[in-house]
């Protein structure tokens, strides 16, 4: 781990052209932001190679985590809003504990002591007051009827959080099994929604759940538009579970001296090369032995045909559901901060052995009305952050075939959707501008047409994540090969940045470029001696004796 000032690794890049209260863009580099706080106050980097970095946006400082022989953790963050605005990050140094970050420290959650394997802190409210996860209670039971997971949440209490506490859920998924998991991955701003995900038996289908707190502080849950997992009319025969009957075997029919006696004849049959006649166990056996033995093995094919009867019609509707409900992408699921909306990722075509690409789109739910907005015109979107009023920040896959495509965002509101650079144009057109200027890239790429390969040069607009008021854009940027000056390959420490992070501050008046920017009170001097009132406008300055740059 290691402490830097966030100063020391970022820029504003080309000339200023902004006008007055309007705060440059700043570009960070080998970052790839997954959050930033809901006042906007922090953010959070998580590379590929379980890489964490934690910035405060104001003071300028920056925590690094990752991989070392000194520090051997896999690091990582919660899924959902995983940053309070009070600094705290849950997430953890390993993919089966539990904890939060916390003034430069590593905190575990407390779990119940029969929870084990995958336990996880996923999102916490700004106040930093709740945070909702899971607990890991049924081991790894991939191929058993063992539900895996279940939710909970963590309350603040003293300088710490208190036990987990497991919310309900059901028993059994949308198809009467037991399911795999069940998860609670983002929360409300008031920390009294929770929206998680059900992963059924086999693995194949997650959809949305939601957990919501009564005034009397009671929880309860509700599968959100169940009625489209289930085509309306058709409902599902019994379920058959798992056969359990033993195939009869015809030692358990033997008396111990005939089956000593087969034994013997087997390995003299096994030691002659397997060359003479095979010895039968029935051959060792009595007329009333034989005839108990095929009875018992007649029962147990008629007890297997009578339930392959049953699993498969149990299977013939599941099959047909698979057709029909909607394939949400697991782990997609977001909530806004007001609590009245949460979205989805959806994905179709595609599949293990599939020629036709996988593509998703995304679907915004108003908790109240259930009422969708559907972004299926638009293919290859993910949620990656849902602001307030249901305003959904969605970007193309990062990763794509030979990893030569680069990400785009966009917003969704309303039905509508805006490009990144169109929507920032509406607001901020310096901004805009800038992103023409700075987050063009050029990339090796095939030609569509002739199969050769060519160089394109594109703005990119990478992954998006925001505040709830959409006034912090935080944009990443994966290098997918981009040109570098040969030159750079003779330096043995040369290594080309992962990603590229840029925080865009679109209030009206303020900036986090201004980061180290100071008030009144303080002493503060520019390089040539002058006295000044504040330090705003970019340069190099002497506040309180030490040297500050303004960006």
């Amino acid at each position: 781990m290691k402490k830097i000032l966030l100063l020391a690794g970022i820029s504003a890049i080309g000339a200023s052209s902004f006008a007055a209260g309007v705060a440059e863009p700043l570009r960070f580099d080998d970052t790839f932001f997954q959050n930033v706080s809901a006042n906007g106050k922090y953010a959070v980097s998580c590379l590929s190679d379980s890489r964490v970095d934690i910035f405060n946006l104001e003071t300028g400082k920056q925590y690094t985590y990752t991989y070392s022989e000194e520090t051997p953790a896999a690091y990582y963050i919660g899924i959902g809003q995983c940053l309070s605005n009070n600094g705290i990050l849950v997430g953890g140094t390993s993919s089966e504990i539990a904890e939060y970050w916390k003034d430069g420290e590593w905190h575990l959650l407390d779990v119940p002591g029969a929870a084990s394997y995958i336990n996880s802190a996923n999102a916490i409210t700004p106040d930093g007051s709740r945070i909702c996860g899971m607990l890991g209670i049924g081991g790894d039971a991939y191929y058993s009827d063992v539900l895996m997971t279940v939710p909970c949440i963590w309350n603040a209490e003293g300088d710490g959080y208190s036990m987990a506490v497991e919310l309900p859920h059901p028993e059994v998924d949308f198809a009467g099994r037991v399911p795999q998991y069940i998860k609670a991955i983002d929360i409300s701003g008031d920390g009294k929604t929770v929206v998680g995900m059900v992963t059924d038996a086999t693995g194949r289908f997650s959809y949305p759940i939601l957990y919501k707190e009564n005034e009397e502080g009671n929880w309860s849950y509700e599968i959100p538009n169940e009625d489209l997992l289930v085509p309306d009319g058709l409902t599902f025969p019994e379920n058959p579970g798992d056969f359990t009957d033993n195939y009869p075997m015809p030692e358990s029919y033997m008396t111990s001296d005939e089956l000593a006696a087969y034994r013997e004849a087997y390995n003299a049959y096994a030691e002659s090369g397997y060359s003479t006649e095979e010895p039968q166990a029935t051959d060792y056996m009595s007329a009333n032995e034989i005839e108990s033995y095929e009875k018992a093995l007649g029962d147990y094919w008629t007890a297997y045909q009578e339930y392959s009867e049953k699993f498969d019609e149990y299977m013939r509707v599941y099959d047909m559901i698979s057709e029909y409900a909607p394939s949400y992408q697991d782990n997609s699921v977001r909530i806004s901060n007001d609590g009245l909306t949460f979205g989805c990722t959806l994905q179709k075509g595609g599949g293990p052995w599939s020629m036709t690409p996988m593509t998703y789109h995304v679907w915004v739910f108003d908790i109240e009305s259930n009422n969708i907005i559907k972004y299926d015109s638009r293919d290859d979107l993910c949620l990656s952050y849902l602001a307030n009023n249901g305003i959904a920040v969605a970007s193309t896959p990062i990763s794509s075939f030979f990893n030569t495509v680069p990400s785009q965002s966009f917003i969704l509101k309303d039905g509508e959707v805006t490009g990144m650079y169109d929507w920032m144009n509406t607001k901020v057109p310096e901004n805009a501008s800038w992103m023409k200027q700075n987050m063009v890239f050029s990339y090796e790429s095939y030609d569509p047409e002739t199969g050769d390969m060519v160089v394109v040069e594109e703005l990119m607009t990478g992954h998006a994540t925001s505040t709830p008021d959409l006034s912090i854009m935080a944009l990443s940027v994966q290098n997918i090969g981009f040109p570098v000056d040969e030159d750079a390959y003779e330096d043995p420490d040369f290594a080309p940045a992962i990603g590229f992070g840029y925080i865009f501050d679109l209030k009206e008046g303020t900036g986090v470029n201004s980061v180290g920017s100071v008030s009144e009170e303080k002493t503060i001097y520019d390089l040539s001696g002058r006295k000044l009132k504040n330090a705003n406008a970019p340069g190099i300055y002497i506040i309180n004796g030490k040297k500050k740059v303004i960006r």
